[in-house]
Order: structure tokens, then sequence, then C-alpha cells
């Protein structure tokens, strides 16, 4: 979890909503999808296959002004081995406003709050 600590100190220093699930408890929507977390600019989910005991990280961007810091953090082992871009069909944008419009502000709040 030191990748999502990482990225969430650096949206501390805007003013942004976020969403962010810990699935590890909770499995109704995706079994094998350990967090979430995302902006209106990144996407970030941690995966683990239990049955194949492989963990991955998904990531997308789409204007994300810490997307250098976070694709040097996705560089270092082990996430350079198990990190892939999967790019969201309707952008990251589109994907953020369709789970806000789909989970109300269920798991939405603005990091520089906490």
């Amino acid at each position: 979890m030191e990748l999502i600590k990482s990225v969430k100190s650096l949206y501390t220093t805007r003013n942004e909503l976020v969403f962010e699930r810990n699935d590890k408890r909770d499995r109704t929507l995706n079994s094998s999808t350990m967090h979430t977390f995302i902006t209106s600019s990144l996407y970030l989910e941690l995966e683990c296959d239990f049955f194949e005991l492989k963990c991955k990280v998904l990531y997308d961007f789409e204007k994300c002004p810490f997307e250098r810091e976070i694709r040097k953090l996705l560089t270092i082992h082990p996430f350079d081995t198990v990190a892939r871009h999967e790019p969201r069909k309707k952008g990251v944008a589109a994907s953020f406003e369709a789970v806000k419009a789909f989970r109300g502000m269920t798991h939405f709040y603005n990091l520089s709050d906490k």
C-alpha cells in the first residue's frame, strides 16, 4: 500500500475530490480488486488473483499533474513487473464521473481535508 500512500501524498497539495475504496474485506463488486483510487485525472487499481497468486496494478492518466512522479513510482520493484496501463474506455475524467453517479458520495472525500 506504499504506492497508494505515495500517490495520496502528491494529491494532498490539491483541493480535489477523490474516490478511494479498500476492497480487501468487501468483494461484492470484483473478487480480485484490493484497492481503488480514482481522481478526475488518475485511475489506479490494485488487483490480486488469489487462485494464481498474481497481483497487478492497473493505471490510467488523463491530464494528470503528477503523471511523471507516479510513473516513476511504478518503475520501482515490484510495481515494475506488475503495473499495466489499462486505458479507460471513455477516459479517466468520464470514469470518475460515472463512479460518482453510481456511488453517490460514498467513498469520496477531499484529501486536503484529511
